[in-house]
C-alpha cells in the first residue's frame, strides 16, 4: 500500500500501464464490442426475399380490404382491372364486353 501511494505509475492499480496504453488497449476494447454488435445486427437484419415476402402479403390484404368498397361504389372488375361506375370498353374494340346499365363514355348523366 506504501508503494502504491508513493509510486502509483508502478505500484498502480494497473501497474506499467500509462495513460497511453490504456487508452490504447480500451480504444481495442471498444473496437471489438462495436464489431460484434454490428455483426449481431446485420444477421437479425431480414433478406430482401423476406421482405419482399411481407410486402406481398400486405398488399393482397390491401386489396382485400378495398374490394368491398369498390364494389359497393359501383365499379367493376374486368379481370385485374377496376372500371369506374358510367365507363365502359370502347365498342371499337373486340375484347370489350357490355357491362349492364353502363353508359358510353361522353354521354350525358
Amino acid at each position: 500500500m506504501l508503494l502504491q501511494g508513493a509510486k502509483p505509475r508502478k505500484y498502480g492499480p494497473n501497474p506499467g500501464f500509462t495513460r497511453k496504453r490504456l487508452a490504447k488497449a480500451e480504444r481495442k476494447r471498444i473496437e471489438a464490442e462495436v464489431r460484434a454488435e454490428r455483426r449481431a445486427r446485420d444477421q437479425a437484419r431480414p433478406t430482401a426475399a423476406q421482405v419482399d415476402a411481407v410486402l406481398d402479403t400486405r398488399l393482397v390484404a390491401m386489396a382485400r380490404a378495398r374490394e368491398p368498397r369498390l364494389l359497393a361504389d359501383g365499379w367493376t372488375r374486368d379481370g385485374e382491372h377496376w372500371i369506374p361506375p358510367g365507363w365502359v370498353r370502347s365498342p371499337a374494340d373486340p375484347q370489350a364486353p357490355a357491362i349492364e346499365g353502363a353508359k358510353e363514355i361522353g354521354d350525358s348523366v
